[in-house]
């Protein structure tokens, strides 16, 4: 039924966190799948023997969460895949959950997935706000940028979409923003059911990603560009094409592809005329 998805990089301390909460659950219709993005903490896998849990561990030279994000969906064997951080644990009914939720809605038309609330793991608190509407169904453009939604929430995903949208890939860069991909899903027409339920907790280590976001151009280039369409609102739509016109610059495009390569070259030009210094004050 469902595939649990964890990316890991020198996380010799915190998988067996993951793997505790996996034996705790109520239902166990669900495999784990590991992706090692090229750890050097010699990472000890000694229960993943233990034949408790189906396991599949893979390795990979590291490449970013993003790169390993995709080579986990390529190896998924079940229906749904359910991402689950490095630093994170799942609450002892999580699959139980996905089943219950999943099963009403999984002949919807475009219908995606499920989305649920994440809490932080030393306070219990729940990070962001809740969903407006209990068991509403929305695209999660419609959801963050008209709703208003706020803080980290789990996407559970249906196999084949997650491989239809995977991470773009940028040589030489560690990092792109998972609300790119949401995006994408979004645009396609896919809808997800948004429950008003903690399925996990969070904890933001030091070292992650969430506190430590390398310098990407080019993925956060494309990340504002796509948020200059019309499925935004429009006073978002300005700002982010400010934001795409200074990563344009900043991964060193020229000024023409800057508007070429602009998903709304009118809104492109625009600020271009009347904030010239987006281009010319950014520094490469």
């Amino acid at each position: 039924m469902i595939t649990i998805l964890t990316t890991t990089y020198n996380r010799k301390h915190t998988l067996p966190r993951i793997y505790e909460s996996l034996l705790r659950q109520t239902d166990f219709d669900f495999e784990w799948v590991i992706v090692d993005d090229g750890s050097t903490d010699d990472t000890d896998r000694d229960w993943m023997q233990e034949g408790k849990i189906p396991i599949t561990y893979k390795y990979k030279n590291n490449g970013g969460m993003h790169t390993a994000c995709n080579a986990g969906a390529e190896v998924a064997q079940r229906e749904l895949i359910l991402k689950l951080d490095s630093d994170d644990c799942l609450v002892e009914d999580a699959i139980a959950m996905v089943k219950r939720d999943w099963e009403t809605v999984k002949n919807v038309p475009m219908i995606a997935g499920v989305a649920y609330l994440n809490a932080h793991l030393k306070s219990g608190g729940l990070i962001g706000n809740a969903f407006h509407v209990n068991r509403s169904i929305r695209s999660l453009i419609q959801m963050r940028f008209h709703d208003r939604v706020r803080g980290d929430k789990t996407e559970v995903i249906k196999t084949e979409i997650y491989r239809a949208f995977p991470y773009p890939e940028f040589e030489g860069e560690r990092r792109t923003p998972t609300s790119i991909v949401h995006i994408r899903i979004s645009k396609a027409g896919y809808r997800f059911l948004l429950v008003n339920e903690i399925i996990k907790y969070v904890e933001y280590l030091p070292d992650g990603l969430g506190r430590n976001k390398p310098f990407t151009p080019n993925a956060y280039r494309l990340l504002f560009n796509e948020r200059t369409t019309k499925e935004f609102p429009m006073f978002r739509r300005w700002r982010a094409m400010r934001r795409y016109v200074k990563f344009s610059k900043q991964s060193k495009k020229t000024l023409a592809l800057c508007y070429s390569e602009s998903y709304t070259k009118w809104l492109c030009l625009l600020v271009l005329i009347t904030e010239p210094w987006c281009w010319f004050l950014t520094r490469t």
